[in-house]
């Protein structure tokens, strides 16, 4: 899955230029089906130490099925490389909680890296597999990014390989951008929908980075019009049923005049506390159903840093997700009955997100009830079945 403080995703752009809009043809609309079986909700997890994300599972408070530890990754020759995470004790207490495991193989944007794995993707199927069953995991996440149009073969027969190598019920899914059809010289032309969905249970699709670091233009991560194009787009190639729609914990900040801070990433966590720190306002766009800020920091002012850079004195805008914005994104599963959603990244939200997945996993989502002090009892009855 992109990690947004690195990754330079130009998703928008290519489904501008793909002539994918909102005045396309969309596909048919499924009904949700209301049972809490009936979806996944899992979570990306990467940021902190492995003791951090006990933590940050634990404050889901039951809202997830699913996580994706960051375990797998290449070396710049293409082969296997276990993190630290992988050999720890997160499996088992993950299990102990009743959750599944699925860790997620990055190449982490790196192209050699990527293309080099390809080629020796037999070797690569059988030691993820032998991987997935010496630890005990539940399946694999494959994110292998920023190939090219020439490695779209060889991607779909190492997904294929993987997929009959792995022990019998591992799941296996592939996290894929949005599709950009007449983009033959991009990233996007790695992969191969149709097929990528017959080998795998499902595609994550990313659906985010509508704005991107060293953007130059100010604006949502994942705007609901841009979400909405890009499951439609979607769902030109493949079924509802494999597809996981991926929804962004994070925004991003901009500096009046100063083009370094073009699209930095920020955690919905931090533009609060920054909000707050700095008395800025806020107003949510109603269009882009997203959240924008804006304030100034004063020379004297607190110092702040962001990965690991001081704001120093302007004026800052940032776009980011809050919980309307998330509750808008989960409408469009059961609008288009998309299997479940996948969030980037875990420990990057608010705590109130959990109570909105919570509502939204028993089949109920009263946006009225959100932040008032009688919610819980509000929805009691909605939540035991009632």
């Amino acid at each position: 899955m992109r990690k947004p403080l690195r990754h330079l995703a130009l998703t928008a752009l290519l489904l501008a230029a793909a002539g994918v809009s909102a005045a396309a043809p969309a596909p048919a609309v499924y009904a949700e089906s209301g049972t809490a079986a009936a979806k996944i909700n899992s979570s990306y997890v990467y940021f902190g130490i492995p003791g951090d994300y006990v933590k940050q599972v634990d404050a889901t408070n039951g809202a997830l099925q699913l996580v994706k530890p960051n375990y797998f990754e290449l070396n710049a020759d293409g082969s296997l490389k276990l993190t630290a995470q992988a050999e720890g004790t997160f499996t088992k207490q993950m299990h102990d909680r009743g959750l599944r495991v699925v860790p997620y193989l990055t190449n982490d944007w790196d192209r050699t890296a990527g293309q080099n794995a390809l080629a020796q993707r037999d070797k690569l199927s059988d030691d993820l597999a032998a991987a997935v069953t010496r630890l005990g995991l539940d399946g694999i996440d494959i994110d292998i990014e920023n190939v090219t149009g020439a490695d779209r073969d060889a991607y779909t027969d190492f997904v294929r390989l993987l997929r009959a190598k792995l022990p019998a019920g591992a799941e296996l899914s592939v996290a894929v951008p949005p599709p950009a059809e007449g983009m033959a010289t991009s990233w996007e032309a790695a992969y191969d929908y149709q097929k990528l969905a017959q080998y795998s249970d499902y595609l994550m699709l990313m659906a985010y980075d509508e704005s991107y670091p060293g953007d130059p233009t100010p604006g949502p991560v994942a705007s609901l019009p841009f979400v909405e194009r890009s499951i439609q787009a979607a769902l030109r190639v493949t079924t509802p049923d494999k597809l996981v729609l991926g929804v962004p914990f994070y925004g991003r900040l901009w500096k009046d005049g100063d083009a370094s801070f073009d699209g930095t990433g920020v955690t919905e966590n931090m533009a609060d506390t920054l909000v707050a720190r700095y008395n800025g306002t806020t107003a949510y766009d109603e269009t882009q159903q997203s959240m924008k800020a804006t304030f100034t920091v004063n020379a004297g002012d607190p110092a702040t840093k962001i990965l690991g850079r001081d704001l120093t004195p302007g004026t800052y805008t940032i776009w980011y997700e809050t919980d309307r914005s998330l509750q808008a994104k989960l409408a469009l599963v059961g609008k288009y009955g998309l299997k479940g959603t996948g969030s980037w990244s875990l420990g990057q939200e608010t705590p109130s997100t959990w109570t909105n997945y919570s509502l939204w996993v028993n089949g109920s989502s009263f946006r009225d009830t959100m932040g008032h002090w009688a919610a819980a009892d509000i929805n009691q009855p909605r939540q035991k079945g009632g």
